[in-house]
């Protein structure tokens, strides 16, 4: 049930200037669910971009010369 929410709640903010980043921690923080929990629930596309973002924020994945998470 968890991600056809994040979905629908993901396409209402698709308009809006939120990275999926925010945009993820918002709908966690409103469906009062935990990070990791939502995060094992997602669709595989909704976490290669969270991830991506992460990255480009932070550099983890590319510091660590990994070429793909999932």
């Amino acid at each position: 049930m968890i991600p056809f929410l994040f979905q629908d709640l993901l396409e209402e903010m698709e308009t809006t200037e939120f990275t999926m980043v925010e945009k993820f921690v918002s709908i966690c923080d409103f469906m009062n669910v935990g990070y990791l929990k939502a995060y094992e629930l997602i669709h595989m596309k909704y976490k290669e971009i969270i991830v991506n973002e992460m990255d480009q924020k932070f550099g983890i994945v590319s510091r660590k010369k990994i070429k793909k998470i999932f």
